[in-house]
């Protein structure tokens, strides 16, 4: 597996077909609770919001406030001070959610969930908020046509602590282009980590799929193209050729994307508006086996049939390890047939049952095709991917009562318990001897004590607490029986740096973003601005180019600094606090590519080695290839690195062409695929 395939199984990537993923910082964060207390079921008070410009420290008032408390809605502003008074006196208070909007200001989210997460609801909070910049463009059809009242969406996604407490800065922009065509927003943060932009329109639809660059979406000059919306249509039919009223068809790549329509008395259907891509086309009916199509819908948009037979129920029957019937058990088809250029089995089956008192559950209208299910019961180990390749009458199924994880979190160092700690549930799936952990879907625990149900068959316990490394128990493959594990945390033992950074003539540099990459927390560099940060510790120079940052005294580490000029990146070896760091100027590189156009995208990596030959920090740039086959990057690190063609999208893209090639500072490299 290459580092960029590494890479892409741990962050979320998507190459753009109908959005643009752009880039930027979490640094940006700083809000703080200013003080704490307990939280408890009948938290009753005041709660005080303070609003801020993040860098001037001003007070805005007049910021819209759009309030949830439990389910409650409220509608406030601040004070001509910035603030705003909150009574919850709401008992069981489980939710305060703040959307805060001003503007010209990037909109936040601030999000309090007391009993879910542990922590308290303070009495003040200050929010600062990041002035924002404006972006823009022009909606034109292909023959260079203004198109008005077209709706640019815009989302703006990113900021996330994993104290919970700032949930995420969402904000969704709708901008309706005038009569030119044009739009704009004001709403863009400055070092923006991910924008995603789509559009829509009562008659036409995006017409092609690219990577829009950052740069031209702050001039407000970048074109999207758009072009009529294609059409699909057909019917469903028995096999006696008569029309199936109230069929439902779902167009899209799973049961969970995609849009539905039912059949008319005459059996047909029509969709209205699509893009021009391959789809799934599923088609459900009751008394009928389900079936599905791969339609292109540049090419198979007219007179699609469905013939559908009769369905086959098939029964299941849900035991404990006692053989003792299971009331109330979930069994779900979750995947089926492959599709021709696909591995792995497609999820657009829609068959669901629970099983009676006595652990009977029947899948009505299966088709004759292998299915896959899943078995689910709260209290019990789930069963994943039993795939029915027979015709038995009754499918026996045993399912194990959950056993469990628990124990108490303990400093190396003291031998003292800790009391606050982070949560995570690691899972090894059986067709794999990898763990994987999400860091999305945390528990805060503050009684010193952890308790994980074994849901899935096998699992583990992640620990985070500030101070301490990372700790977890040994994997733990459920048998129905309770596993004591304690978790010994090592001190994190650090050392403050101190430096400055300069232009290669002397002049400082002032707000550089810093990063320390260690042996232990990596950097993924996506682009220049996206920087997937696992990292140890990140800071910012001053107005004069100085900084100070943490480093551990034990790992060894690499400092990044990235800004618009250039970008250093300096080894433990090489750093000296006494001598300034020099920004390097970024490469550049462009191209032809022969063939290019339509979703294809051009991809560099390059990786930076510690002395044991590890990932300390990687970098990953993409830029699109426009309609006439060229691409460039602006900005891009110099060195040796490969190049490659993305094609495809999502989980599914794949490189092509890989060349490697040599980048230099300050000067243009010509490469043609």
């Amino acid at each position: 597996m290459s580092t960029r395939q590494s890479v892409l199984s741990n962050v979320s990537h998507t190459v753009v077909s109908l959005f643009v993923v752009l880039s930027g910082q979490i640094s940006h964060i700083n809000a703080q609770p200013e003080s704490k207390r307990a939280a408890s079921d009948t938290d009753v008070g005041v709660f005080e919001l303070s609003v801020i410009d993040m860098h001037t420290g001003h007070p805005l008032p007049l910021s819209d406030l759009d309030i949830k408390i439990n389910d409650q809605h409220l509608k406030r502003q601040t004070n001509d001070e910035g603030r705003c008074k909150l009574k919850l006196d709401q008992p069981n208070l489980e939710l305060l959610r703040i959307e805060v909007f001003k503007r010209g200001y990037v909109a936040m989210v601030l999000c309090f969930r007391p009993k879910a997460t542990g922590i308290p609801i303070p009495p003040t909070f200050e929010l600062r908020l990041e002035q924002g910049i404006q972006i823009g463009g022009i909606v034109q059809t292909d023959n260079n046509t203004p198109v008005s009242g077209a709706r640019v969406k815009i989302d703006v996604l990113g900021y996330m602590q994993y104290a919970s407490i700032i949930e995420r800065t969402q904000n969704r922009i709708v901008c309706t282009t005038d009569a030119e065509g044009r739009w704009a927003c004001h709403i863009l943060p400055e070092l923006s980590r991910e924008v995603l932009v789509d559009l829509e329109h009562n008659v036409y639809v995006r017409s092609s799929q690219e990577n829009i660059p950052i740069v031209a979406l702050k001039s407000g000059d970048h074109v999207l193209r758009v072009q009529p919306g294609l059409s699909l249509s057909g019917m469903v039919l028995n096999l006696n050729g008569l029309p199936i009223v109230d069929a439902t068809l779902s167009l899209g790549k799973n049961r969970h994307q995609a849009e539905q329509r039912t059949t008319d008395a005459q059996g047909m259907f029509r969709f209205n508006k699509l893009k021009p891509r391959q789809q799934l086309l599923t088609v459900i009916a009751e008394g009928y086996a389900q079936d599905v199509k791969v339609v292109d819908l540049e090419k198979d948009r007219d007179d699609i049939v469905f013939t559908l037979v009769p369905g086959r129920p098939k029964q299941f029957r849900i035991v404990d390890v006692n053989g003792t019937p299971i009331l109330g058990a979930t069994v779900e088809a979750t995947k089926w047939r492959r599709r021709r250029d696909r591995y792995a089995r497609i999820s657009n089956i829609h068959l669901r049952a629970e099983t009676d008192e006595n652990g009977f559950a029947v899948l009505k209208d299966c088709p004759e095709d292998d299915i896959c299910c899943s078995v689910t019961k709260p209290g019990y180990t789930t069963i994943e991917e039993y795939c029915i390749r027979d015709h038995r009458p009754v499918h026996f199924i045993q399912m194990r009562p959950q056993g469990r994880i628990h124990g108490r979190v303990y400093d190396m160092q003291s031998r003292k318990p800790i009391s606050t700690f982070r949560m995570f549930k690691g899972v090894r799936p059986s067709s794999s001897e990898r763990l994987w952990w999400n860091k999305q879907r945390v528990k805060y625990i503050q009684s010193g004590e952890f308790e994980l149900g074994l849901e899935k068959e096998c699992m583990a316990v992640g620990i985070e607490a500030d101070g301490f490394q990372w700790g977890e128990t040994s994997v733990v493959c459920n048998d129905s029986n309770d596993h004591h594990r304690d978790i010994f945390l090592e001190p994190i033992r650090t050392r403050e740096v101190t430096g400055s950074v300069r232009k290669a003539d002397g002049t400082p540099v002032g707000r550089c973003n810093l990063w320390v990459a260690t042996d232990r927390h990596p950097l993924f560099v996506q682009g220049l601005r996206t920087l997937r940060h696992q990292g140890f510790t990140r800071g910012q120079s001053d107005d004069l180019g100085r900084f100070v940052v943490k480093v551990p005294q034990s790992d060894n580490f690499s400092i990044l600094i990235l800004h618009d000029e250039g970008f250093s990146e300096i080894s433990e070896s090489q750093f000296e606090e006494s001598s300034p760091i020099v920004l390097t100027s970024w490469a550049r590189a462009e191209g032809n590519v022969s063939q290019g156009n339509g979703g294809v995208l051009i991809g560099v990596e390059m990786s930076t080695f510690d002395d044991k030959s590890e990932d300390l920090i990687t970098y990953v740039f993409e830029a699109s290839v426009d309609v006439n086959g060229r691409y460039s990057f602006e900005r891009v690190k110099p060195g040796k690195a490969t190049m490659s063609k993305i094609i495809g999208t999502g989980t599914w893209s794949r490189n092509i062409d890989t060349r490697h090639v040599e980048l230099f500072a300050g000067r243009t490299t010509q490469v043609n695929f």
